[in-house]
């Protein structure tokens, strides 16, 4: 995920259809949706650092939710559960970060077997 944001304006066209230029899109513009719920003007962050924060809020979700340390299968699907997060909001057209968020996790932790 992380190489979308070194090159979104490299990665495009007809290879990716239309789901994967609407996300692409969506990631493009994080910065803008995190200067609109801050209330500022100018967002400095890049989306790159906006999707760094997300997975390692994922990670510290699935850790404290699972009683687990870091482990390569956890750091796996948290990088799937922080695309469904984002594919979530900006492409199924979930409003609600919050629910975005929960169902994200849940299936985070579907993917590493826990209950």
């Amino acid at each position: 995920m992380l190489f979308f944001c070194d090159s979104l304006g490299e990665f495009g066209g007809r290879t990716i259809g239309l789901a994967g230029q609407k996300f692409l899109t969506f990631l493009k513009h994080l910065p803008d949706r995190s200067a609109n719920s801050d209330n500022s003007a100018v967002s400095h962050e890049t989306p790159r650092s906006i999707i760094v924060q997300a997975l390692n809020a994922m990670m510290r979700t699935m850790k404290e939710e699972l009683g687990v340390s870091f482990s390569a299968r956890l750091d796996n699907a948290r990088v799937l559960a922080v695309a469904d997060y984002y594919s979530s909001l900006g492409v199924f057209g979930v409003s609600d970060e919050k629910t975005a968020w929960s169902e994200a996790v849940d299936l985070g932790k579907k993917i590493i077997g826990a209950k």
